[in-house]
């Protein structure tokens, strides 16, 4: 969160800070009206810096269910809708009924090891379960391609990224020699935690890497997490089983 900031840093005027969040202040084209439940309507602010804007007025609806904003906007009940999961792209293409915009993200899935206890606290361990994986193949697996491998745990989008340090080969022979020269010749059990939401795909994508694991002999148990608030406190505690997802 705190490399995001350094990204991205939203700026309010001190004096609006205490009408926050319900007058809130910015400097874009569109100017609250009304903030009821799940629904936000905006009208065009005629002052706006950058020119007239396109529509007199926008209104936003939460909708949570990602399958659910791809229907709303193939039935014409939605003009736009935003974060969209690879499934929803591949339908919204094929149906031909609207255009699919993407853009470079800095949100990015990592696995956080426990380094206090457990079998994470040898670097070795550590180094063999990166070599086990075969990033790419996960990512056309879970995300239909749509998105790079890490070099480390920050994205291009984020400030102190180096694109000269190459990411983790596919290696599973290292990977075994590794896990061996770490006492764990007879297997390793490893236990991932991972919310079911935010990201939305860390349950599917840790029992894809199970079975990556598996080929080089490493017996996976996933947990996963629904109360996502609950989850955090948790990752912030340290209160951690081997390792856990994060995005």
């Amino acid at each position: 969160d705190l490399l995001d900031l350094v990204v991205k840093f939203p700026i309010v005027p001190k004096r609006a800070l205490a009408g926050l969040p319900a007058t809130p202040v910015g400097s874009g084209p569109y100017r609250l009206v009304k903030a009821e439940g799940d629904l936000i309507v905006m009208k065009a602010f005629a002052e706006y810096w950058g020119g007239q804007p396109p529509v007199d007025e926008v209104y936003w609806r939460a909708e949570p269910n990602a399958a659910q904003r791809v229907e709303a906007l193939l039935s014409g009940e939605a003009d736009l809708i935003a974060d969209v999961t690879p499934g929803g792209v591949h339908k919204i293409e094929t149906s031909g009924q609207a255009t699919v915009f993407t853009s470079d993200s800095s949100v990015c899935a990592i696995f956080m090891c426990n380094l206090r206890s457990g079998v994470c606290t040898d670097r070795r361990v550590r180094q063999g379960l990166n070599y086990a994986l075969d990033v790419p193949q996960l990512i056309e697996t879970v995300m239909r391609g749509a998105a790079r491998p890490l070099n480390g745990p920050l994205t291009s989008s984020h400030l102190g990224h180096d694109p000269s340090t190459p990411p983790y080969p596919y290696d599973p022979e290292k990977a075994r020699a590794l896990l061996v020269e770490a006492g764990c010749a007879d297997g390793l059990q490893l236990v991932l935690d991972v919310p079911t939401s935010l990201p939305n795909e860390a349950p599917h994508l840790a029992r894809r890497m199970a079975e990556q694991y598996a080929k080089v002999g490493i017996v996976t148990e996933v947990k996963e997490f629904t109360d996502r608030p609950g989850y955090a406190n948790m990752v912030r505690a340290k209160q951690i089983d081997d390792a856990c997802c994060f995005d």
